[in-house]
């Protein structure tokens, strides 16, 4: 029979191991084949990594879906295109306005929080893989706005999107007009770059978390062992 004092110890050293694993959204679509057409919807979804001991994706409530592009350290927002509650939802279909940016195959999507458990929205923001936006209207010369509306008082022409919840319903998500520059368009070795970059965050995230549930299965079998 165990005492109660190894039992202490196992959970306590459990939990100073599971508390850096945390909970992070992964972005399953757009994808890099992916093609979005300006005007016309984009399928965005994402799923929980289902970390062992980590937050619930229930805690991270409003959550900004944005269109984005940079590096993996200097990232721009093009367009804000809803506000959704990745624990309600799984899904959704947004709507990129044609005349916010140029065509091309360096945009990411970039989920934030809005308020991420304990504070640290970088510990929580989820990234697509690049992808590529065709039809789009706009030229971006060095300089220029890149988010701000041609249409007639700067609204928002995506303003009811669909949402599909886990139940199947369809509700509407908040959207917001933004505006931010948008950096001038990049070669194709700069994109290549950039694409690399933010892959490679996203395959870290996978590999940290695969490392977590790897120490708390170690974890759990180093206790099993001593207390055999």
């Amino acid at each position: 029979m165990h005492s109660f004092q190894t039992y202490f110890l196992y959970f306590f050293f459990l939990f100073l191991y599971a508390k850096h694993c945390i909970a992070v959204l992964f972005i399953t679509s757009p994808v890099l084949n992916t093609v979005c057409v300006g005007g016309k919807p984009c399928p965005v979804s994402w799923t929980d990594n289902q970390a062992d001991n980590a937050p619930s994706i229930n805690t991270y409530g409003p959550t900004t879906i944005g269109l984005f592009t940079g590096t993996q350290t200097q990232q721009s927002e093009i367009y804000r295109l809803a506000i959704v509650d990745p624990g309600k939802l799984d899904k959704t279909m947004v709507n990129i306005p044609a005349n916010v940016a140029p065509d091309g195959n360096e945009y990411f999507i970039r989920l934030d929080p809005i308020k991420p458990p304990g504070g640290n929205v970088s510990l929580y923001q989820a990234f697509s893989a690049r992808f590529t936006l065709s039809g789009m209207t706009r030229s971006a010369p060095a300089g220029t706005a890149g988010s701000r509306l041609a249409t007639t008082g700067g609204t928002n022409p995506n303003s009811n999107v669909s949402l599909t919840s886990n139940s199947t319903a369809t509700k509407s998500a908040t959207t917001l007009p933004t505006s931010t520059a948008l950096p001038s368009p990049t070669s194709s070795a700069s994109s290549a770059q950039q694409s690399s970059s933010v892959s490679g965050k996203y395959e870290e995230m996978k590999s940290g978390i695969a490392k977590c549930k790897a120490g708390i299965i170690l974890i759990y079998l180093l206790f099993a062992w001593f207390s055999s």
